[in-house]
């Protein structure tokens, strides 16, 4: 009941902020331009904040010195996840740009908003820490790969990472390995900011979702297909995977739990973000994002359950 309680939960707040931008941008209240707006605030300020606040928190000398098989195992377990998704992306459409618009979403579960209150909630800070450190390499996936993939960049080069994003994330990586104290007046104005990240990004959400009919989004088959490859298949075939890993080697089922517990939940906010700062179509993004969320209220709960069944847990 409590995974289902904290699960409801944050769906219901998701929801509320995109009933926000939904009713705004159908009552003419904000205007056609301000979605491309947002998008850049996500993008260019908040994001590199939210991405800072994360590195130089989590990004220690101690936590790589201890717990660099975590990093190992997500990278791995990203990877593969990315290879697969690109693969089976020419279900969905034969366009390129809407192909990497689904690769995307299949590898980047909504692990910000939906997974760490989530594990806090049910399994504590040291639970959280740990899935935190599991979620660094798919941070840096984020903002390398799938950024340059949705904001359609035709190729990828070692300038685009001289963005507001990167620079976050290798300031916070810095602060983080070297120990450098911040004054609380920075401190509190990088997570101030960071903050602003889940509901702007729910915001535009519902700014996109006004401009595409809703019959369109509940009668599309594509997103119940694309909702099951994200809530049941990955987080199933990953985590059995993991599992016969960690048993040949003998290793703790921890890793097993946070594949499975990262996988299990549903497509991120990206998905809408990225291309509307990119003046692209979002659509694709908001439709799997809102389907995947919805049965998600079921799925997340019942594969926890089942994690604890098995006594696979942190």
């Amino acid at each position: 009941m409590e995974l289902l309680t904290v699960t409801l939960t944050q769906i219901t707040v998701m929801f509320c902020f995109i009933i926000v931008g939904f009713v705004l941008r159908k009552a003419g209240i904000i205007e056609a331009n301000v979605g491309t707006v947002l998008a850049c605030l996500e993008t260019f300020v908040f994001m590199p904040l939210l991405c800072f606040r994360n590195f130089s928190t989590y990004m220690t000398v101690e936590n790589i010195t201890v717990k660099w098989p975590i990093f190992i195992f997500s990278a791995a377990v990203f990877a593969l996840v990315f290879f697969f998704s690109k693969l089976i992306s020419g279900i969905f459409s034969n366009d390129k740009y809407i192909k990497g618009v689904y690769v995307y979403s299949f590898t980047v579960p909504n692990v910000g908003y939906f997974g760490y209150p989530l594990i806090e909630a049910v399994f504590g800070k040291e639970g959280l820490f740990n899935f935190m450190l599991f979620c660094v390499p798919l941070y840096l996936f984020i903002y390398t790969v799938g950024m340059n993939m949705l904001m359609n960049k035709s190729k990828f080069t070692l300038k685009r990472l001289l963005n507001p994003v990167m620079i976050g994330i290798a300031l916070g990586m810095l602060v983080g390995l070297i120990g450098i104290p911040m004054p609380e007046v920075v401190t509190k104005t990088v997570s101030t900011g960071a903050a602003c990240m889940g509901p702007c990004a729910m915001i535009l959400t519902g700014y996109v979702l006004a401009k595409t009919p809703l019959k369109s989004m509940f009668t599309n088959g594509k997103m119940y297909l694309a909702s099951f490859i994200r809530l049941i298949v990955l987080p199933f075939g990953a985590g059995a995977l993991v599992y016969l890993v960690c048993y040949l080697l003998k290793l703790d089922n921890i890793y097993v739990f946070l594949t499975v517990a990262a996988l299990c939940l549903p497509m991120g906010l990206n998905g809408v973000v990225f291309p509307e700062a990119a003046g692209k179509d979002g659509t694709a993004g908001v439709q799997a994002c809102c389907i995947s969320s919805i049965f998600g209220i079921i799925t997340i709960p019942t594969i926890f359950m089942l994690l604890k069944l098995l006594g696979i847990t942190l």
